[in-house]
């Protein structure tokens, strides 16, 4: 059973237009993290925002046009954040790119584990919104991180290893200790999501990426 939203004080009159449709996104954010779309009620959200369902409705337009305007904020934001690295990167060899790549992505997992959430939830069902989203953004970032890969296995450092399985293997290693932070919690009695644990979590990604998917660096005579 969903957990009723809490209200925050009460400030609907008092907020400026772009205040209040960032109030309704974070919100929405949540909602939709917890819930999943469908379990997701406008009301709830809207409740969280400390705001009215029609006034909602004035500025969103539809439950699914508000779910398009917070997938937009969360690829908005990871293709910045990957942008950054790719910048930063530029004359590091292809390996040391990603795992350069590899802490990004940790350190934005840790801050952000409900964004995450809320994207593999989507791909679980071959829906209209998942082929909205894999047209609008996911098959850029799997091009991007792709080129990565293909940048590391051209210098001969990576095992041919095909992609479907290496980008998920790299995902799913990255992003499920902070999703799950309330079961390692319980069955470990560790925080994932402290300073040292997320650099830690980084740490042991790129040694199970050095150990097990890249090939030895050749010999020098």
């Amino acid at each position: 059973m969903a957990k009723t939203p809490t209200r925050r004080k009460t400030r609907t009159n008092t907020r400026p237009t772009d205040v209040l449709r960032r109030d309704i996104l974070d919100a929405a954010l949540t909602i939709f993290a917890r819930d999943g779309y469908d379990g997701a009620s406008l009301m709830d959200i809207a409740v969280m925002a400390d705001t009215r369902h029609p006034l909602l409705l004035y500025h969103f337009g539809s439950k699914e046009l508000l779910w398009r305007q917070v997938m937009a904020h969360i690829f908005d934001e990871l293709k910045a954040h990957y942008s950054a690295v790719i910048d930063l990167s530029r004359d590091l060899s292809g390996l040391d790119s990603l795992k350069m790549f590899i802490r990004a992505f940790v350190q934005f997992s840790a801050r952000h584990p409900e964004r995450v959430t809320i994207v593999l939830g989507e791909m679980r069902a071959d829906s209209e919104r998942l082929e909205w989203l894999t047209t609008e953004y996911m098959h850029t970032l799997h091009n991007q991180l792709n080129a990565l890969f293909d940048r590391v296995e051209a210098e001969g450092r990576l095992k041919p290893i095909p992609r479907p399985n290496l980008s998920h293997i790299l995902i799913g290693s990255v992003s499920t200790l902070f999703m799950a932070e309330p079961l390692v919690r319980q069955i470990y009695g560790v925080e994932t999501r402290t300073p040292e644990s997320v650099s830690a979590h980084a740490d042991w990604i790129i040694e199970m990426l050095t150990s097990g998917l890249i090939t030895p660096e050749p010999a020098t005579a």
